[in-house]
Parts: structure tokens; C-alpha cells; sequence
């Protein structure tokens, strides 16, 4: 019997390689039409992309896109909706956004949706091949599963149809974390530069850094980067008012239905459901706080860590599983936000962290929510509201209970199994 185990083994790796092989061939095959050129749109197709373009395009002409007089006309003559719209992002989106405005919006269009496939593939690449390294598995069983994963959830349907910027979010926490696993600080200011595009996640990140001794001196180049992007505005429109513009934006944003508490996910939602959240903007602040000072802690206990080489590597992947699994959960996202959740997916393939099966059942919650309401009969029977927060908020609490059991009892160094990579 012991004669035949390493060609078993190897013939059960192979076929685990197949089967994954299969599933992440799948999941591109079912996202792709979603990237590919749409040549017909519905009222509502592309509404966060058209936003984007239509900020570019205000940008460049001269003009002030967080003007909330003017926007919503510009937004209305260039798709013949009228709709409520604002500009939320800050000023250094200009740079990223202007060569967009100065195309065609169907082109600029399918030039951002190809763009962000390429980053759903790159910030898979950079995960697995970070774990993969650093826990010494199999690069490609990560890779695939990471892949079929990522590609079949509906929040990157969504993020993918919409033009949402949470594939952004997804490569700059991952270019972060494969810059801590891997010492490389050229990709840690690069993902914070990413995450800045998010604002509320970029705080979080920039003030998990700052508590890393030997890399907090790279949250001073991605801050001036950002700045540095901003610089155009005094050039060719008008500073000030983009800048003022931007803070009064702020105030405007959980005022619209679609962000109000019960459309978020998380501790927000969570705690509207319990108990009825009447100040938006106050939970919101407080969901933000709250999950910086925890990103701090986090990252501030992992940069003190004394134990040895390979209990120490995998105390600072379950401590950025715990930053990942705390940052989505307490601050107020959508469901389609959650596309970076394909992180802890791939560290669950690659580590056996002790509550890795709650984390597992998190995650297929979380996966395809919309599609959990189906199988058992609900549907959305009002428009303005989104039934998948509720599961997903759900899913997000599991997550953070695996990742505190992941910290708190870590498994004995003689007790992995490591593999060649």
C-alpha cells in the first residue's frame, strides 16, 4: 500500500489541478461577455462609469464636476436621462480619468472594462504567487482557484457591468499585501495609490502602514503621488473649487437611497437591521474610524512579532486576513465592493488556518447572494432596495469570527504541510 501512495497522491493532485484548471477556464468564460464591447445600452447600463466619463469630460472642458447645480445637466445632455447624480471621488482621480473623457463613451467604455480585467488577473497573480512563496505551496492550484473564484462572484458581474471601482480596490490590496509577504515597497506605495481611489479604504490602509516600522515611510511617496495627480486641476480648471467641491460632495453622499443603511453591508447594515440607524453620516464616520484604529492594531502587532521564520510568516498572512476580513465588515460598502474577498479564498487554499471553515462558509455566503434569495423564493420586490446585503452582511460577520480564530489559535509549525512551489 505504502508502494503505491506517491503515485496516488500525485494522480489526486492532478486531478485537483484539473477540476481547477476547469473551473477557472469557466468562470473567464462567464465573465468575458461582461467585459466585451456592448453595443446597445439600457437607461441604467454603466451608471458608475458614466459618472467617471462624464467627470473627465467636465474636467477637461474647464469646468467643476462636484458643481451639483451643473452635473446633473451635463449628465442629462450627454445620456438623455435625467437622474440623480454627484461626483463623489476625490481630485486625484483627474489624471486617471480625463483620457477617458476625451473619448467616445463606448470606447472609453470597453477600454475600462478591459483595463480592470487585466487588474482582476494581475491582483490574483500577485496574491497567489505572494502565498505561494511565503507558505511554500503550489503557485497554480492558488492561481486557478483564486481565478474561477473571483471571476464567478456576482459582486465582479456587477462592479464589471456597472464600471464600479472595486476591481481597483482588489489590485491595490493586493499589490499591499504582496508587498509586505514579499518585502517589496515599490508595490506597497503602488497599492496604496490604488486603495487612495477608494477613500474610505484608503484611510484605513494608509493608517495600517503608518504602524509598520520598516514601511511606514512609504505612505509619504503614495501621498504625494496623490497629491502630485491633483496638480493638473490648477492647470487647465479650478482648484479651489474642486477641492471645496469634493469636501461638500461628501455631505451629499449617504443621503442618496442607494447609501443609506439598509443598502450597505457589514456592522452598518447589520446594526440598521437591529436597530434602525437614523444618522447615516455619523455611522458612517464611526464605521470608519473604527476600522482604522483596528487596521493600526493589526498591523501594528504583526510589525512586533518575534517568533521564528515560518510561524511568523503565517502570523502576518492570518493578521492580514483578520485587516481584510475587519476593514469590509465595519466599513459601509455595497455588495458589489466585495470582489477583494478573493483574497482570503486563495489563503484558505494555500494555509489551513484554524477557522478556515468559517471563513469558507462566509465566503459562499457572500459569493453569489443574489442567487441564494432565488434558490429559496425571495425576490426583491422594490427597486431601490438590494436584497444581497443582507446575506453578504451575514457572510462578512462569519469572516471576521474565522479570522479572529485564525489569530487566536494558530496552528503548531510541525503540524503544516508545505509543498514545493
Amino acid at each position: 500500500m505504502v508502494i503505491f501512495s506517491p503515485g496516488f497522491r500525485g494522480f489526486r493532485e492532478a486531478t485537483q489541478l484539473v477540476i481547477l484548471a476547469v473551473f477557472a477556464c469557466s468562470g473567464i468564460l462567464y465573465l468575458a461577455p461582461k467585459v466585451l464591447p456592448i453595443l446597445s445600452f439600457r437607461p441604467d447600463d454603466h451608471f458608475d462609469f458614466r459618472m467617471m466619463w462624464l467627470a473627465g469630460k467636465v474636467w477637461a472642458s474647464g469646468q467643476n464636476p462636484y458643481d451639483t447645480a451643473s452635473y446633473p445637466n451635463e449628465y442629462y445632455e450627454a445620456f438623455n436621462r435625467a437622474r440623480v447624480a454627484f461626483w463623489f471621488y476625490p481630485p486625484y482621480w483627474y489624471p486617471l480619468i480625463v483620457p477617458f473623457g476625451l473619448l467616445p463613451f463606448q470606447i472609453a467604455l470597453s477600454i475600462w472594462k478591459i483595463i480592470n480585467f487585466s487588474l482582476l488577473i494581475g491582483a490574483t497573480h500577485l496574491i497567489a504567487r505572494a502565498l505561494a512563496d511565503v507558505a511554500h505551496q503550489k503557485y497554480m492550484s492558488i492561481f486557478l482557484a483564486g481565478i474561477g473564484f473571483v471571476c464567478f462572484m456576482q459582486a465582479t458581474a456587477v462592479a464589471i457591468w456597472s464600471g464600479q471601482s472595486s476591481v481597483l480596490v482588489y489590485f491595490g490590496l493586493a499589490a499591499m499585501i504582496f508587498g509586505i509577504l514579499k518585502a517589496r515597497p515599490l508595490l506597497l506605495v503602488i497599492g496604496l495609490i490604488f486603495l487612495a481611489l477608494k477613500p474610505q479604504i484608503g484611510i484605513v490602509a494608509f493608517a495600517a502602514i503608518a504602524a509598520l516600522k520598516h514601511y511606514r515611510w512609504t505612505i509619504l511617496p503614495a501621498g504625494a503621488i496623490c497629491l502630485l495627480a491633483t496638480a493638473p486641476i490648477a492647470i487647465t480648471a479650478d482648484y479651489r473649487a474642486s477641492i471645496e467641491g469634493f469636501l461638500a460632495s461628501l455631505t451629499q453622499h449617504s443621503k442618496l437611497y442607494a447609501n443609506a443603511p439598509s443598502n450597505m453591508t457589514g456592522l452598518t447594515h447589520l446594526s440598521d437591521y437591529l436597530f434602525s440607524i437614523s444618522n447615516v453620516s455619523l455611522g458612517t464616520k464611526i464605521g470608519v474610524l473604527t476600522a482604522t484604529i483596528c487596521a493600526a492594531a493589526v498591523f501594528f502587532n504583526m510589525s512586533l512579532n518575534k517568533t521564528p521564520e515560518i510561524e511568523h510568516a503565517q502570523h502576518r498572512i492570518a493578521s492580514l486576513v483578520l485587516f481584510v476580513a475587519t476593514t469590509f465588515f465595519l466599513i459601509p460598502l455595497h455588495y458589489y465592493d466585495l470582489v477583494a474577498l478573493a483574497i482570503l479564498l486563495m489563503v484558505i487554499v494555500a494555509i489551513p488556518l484554524t477557522g478556515r471553515w468559517l471563513i469558507a462558509l462566509g465566503l459562499l455566503i457572500c459569493f453569489r447572494p443574489g442567487n441564494i434569495w432565488g434558490a429559496i423564493g425571495i425576490t426583491n420586490s422594490d427597486s431601490l432596495s438590494i436584497l444581497e446585503s443582507r446575506l453578504a452582511s451575514a457572510g462578512l460577520f462569519l469572516l471576521v469570527v474565522g479570522a479572529l480564530w485564525s489569530n487566536l489559535t494558530r496552528i503548531p509549525v510541525s503540524n503544516q504541510k508545505t509543498r514545493e512551489p
